[in-house]
């Protein structure tokens, strides 16, 4: 680990060594997020509830899962990563995989088969369509949360250092209560997900869409940087 410490900030203090240098490190910087965050909209469109994952270079599993009901500003960050704190953990240059599904429309999809997810959430207090929606998308997270276990939602920061973790099984969160109801939901939102995961990249890294979702690959891209 120390020496793999010392190449990444040998690295960082070469790209950053005067001012001019620095100010080209964000430019260049600037302009590879700026070109992932724009694929993630461009293939979002008009959904605003999705659920997400993040793969790093030769992992099987995302290191991160997440939810949220206003895709474009969510996502726009995700990349650039002014509130999102995945990217100050994990670069987003060495992102493999980004997938999105856009839940939302696959809900729509379900017909009258909302009404026993609508019926079971009313069962648990939530009766306002708006805050039904937006448990539907904490129980999505909480069931693909816990069944892959990502490295950065299973681990929670301490003061002292140390990681606390988080077990999906004992939560009583609102994701979690909501989740049983959830079953074909999941089943559709699940069955876009691992066509996404299993879809090869082009070879330009341009970002795979198919209905229900999409797939970026922000390690393919190639943006013109400064000289």
């Amino acid at each position: 680990m120390v020496e793999s410490k010392d190449q990444w900030t040998s690295s960082l203090l070469a790209m950053t060594r005067t001012p001019s240098r620095a100010s080209t490190y964000l430019d260049d910087r600037l302009k590879f997020t700026n070109h992932l965050a724009r694929q993630l909209m461009e293939g979002v469109g008009g959904c605003s509830r999705v659920v997400y994952g993040v793969w790093l270079d030769g992992h099987k599993k995302p290191i991160y899962i997440g939810q949220t009901a206003d895709a474009h500003r969510r996502l726009w960050d995700l990349p650039i990563g002014e509130s999102h704190h995945l990217s100050n953990s994990f670069p987003p240059e060495i992102w493999r995989r980004v997938v999105v599904v856009q839940w939302g429309h696959l809900f729509r999809e379900l017909g009258d088969g909302c009404v026993p997810i609508f019926a079971g959430l009313r069962d648990m207090g939530v009766a306002e369509e708006t805050k039904q929606l937006k448990v539907i998308g904490l129980g999505l997270e909480h069931l693909l949360q816990s069944r892959d276990r990502p490295l950065m939602n299973r681990r929670t920061k301490r003061r002292d250092g140390t990681w606390g973790q988080v077990n999906w099984s004992r939560s009583a969160s609102l994701g979690a209560r909501a989740a049983p109801f959830l079953g074909p939901l999941f089943g559709k939102v699940d069955e876009v997900w691992k066509a996404l995961v299993s879809a090869r990249p082009r070879r330009n890294g341009a970002a795979r869409t198919m209905p229900g979702g999409l797939s970026v690959y922000p390690s393919m891209v190639r943006v013109r940087f400064s000289a």
